[in-house]
């Protein structure tokens, strides 16, 4: 087990951390449940820095960097509209993408036996997620700015979806093609 790979682990274990802190009735709730969420963002930065630059990177880091990214993002946006801070759809059209996403990897993993890397248009858009689920838990923003908010988002997010789909589909039919070469 590497560096990484625990902070993966830890961000895995801060998420009911969050939940509670963000449930729970005291004063500056909100802002502590906020400063989690952020250690969370801030350790995913850092756990693929060190894996990178130490050559860490192991299949196990690149199932559990992304489960415990997209848990926390997703725990956090239910949080937000459970309280009624964000649109329910905004929730419902990151779970429709996150669970297309995992089917897609799934499918590429079955076919491949590997997983799918990440790329520039995917972390610029996770980016946005955080940044915006961050600014939702720690600032009141009037609805109509964090709908036009969410849905620049959720674009970036879709766009970066079809991005991987498209690249996930040019590597299995690489793959194929040198298979039935040799």
């Amino acid at each position: 087990m590497n560096i990484p790979n625990l902070l993966s682990i830890l961000r895995l274990f801060l998420i009911p951390v969050f939940v509670i802190v963000f449930f729970s009735d005291f004063s500056g709730a909100y802002s502590a449940a906020g400063a989690i969420f952020l250690f969370a963002a801030l350790t995913d930065v850092l756990d693929g820095y060190i894996a990178r630059k130490y050559q860490l990177i192991t299949k196990l880091g690149r199932l559990l960097d992304p489960l415990a990214d997209k848990l926390m993002k997703g725990a956090a946006s239910v949080c937000l509209a459970v309280a009624g801070i964000i649109p329910v759809w905004a929730v419902i059209l990151i779970y429709f993408k996150e669970l297309s996403m995992l089917a897609g990897i799934l499918l590429f993993y079955k076919k491949s036996q590997d997983l799918p890397g990440s790329n520039i248009f995917g972390k610029t858009a996770e980016f946005l997620l955080c940044a915006l689920t961050l600014a939702e838990i720690l600032f009141s923003l009037p609805s109509q700015i964090s709908n036009i908010l969410w849905l620049v988002v959720l674009t970036a997010e879709y766009s970066a979806g079809v991005v991987y789909a498209i690249r996930a589909s040019k590597s299995m039919k690489q793959a194929k093609e040198e298979f039935h070469e040799n």
